[in-house]
């Protein structure tokens, strides 16, 4: 990715020449995805609760997974603002 990307906490920040991008989630969204296809004009950004292959980590063991169980009728909720400004 040719932009610049900063992730600190539950707020990442891409920052290119014309325009800023600035996303805040809840605090379950610990990770974040940036991916881009060669030749696309475009980024895409995935706020994820967990890792990626985030239940097969958890099985093995690894404590960082961030596995979120929900019981039955529970209601779990959360967040993901995008901020987009022009330069």
């Amino acid at each position: 990715i040719d932009d610049d990307f900063v992730c600190s906490g539950t707020t990442a920040t891409i920052i290119d020449l014309q325009k800023n991008i600035k996303i805040e989630t809840s605090d379950d969204f610990r990770h974040f995805v940036v991916y881009k296809n060669i030749g696309d004009n475009f980024i895409c950004v995935e706020p994820q609760t967990c890792s990626i292959n985030a239940h097969r980590l958890n099985a093995d063991g690894f404590k960082y997974a961030n596995v979120i169980n929900i019981l039955p009728n529970q209601i779990k909720r959360g967040f993901v603002k995008v901020f987009v400004n022009q330069n």
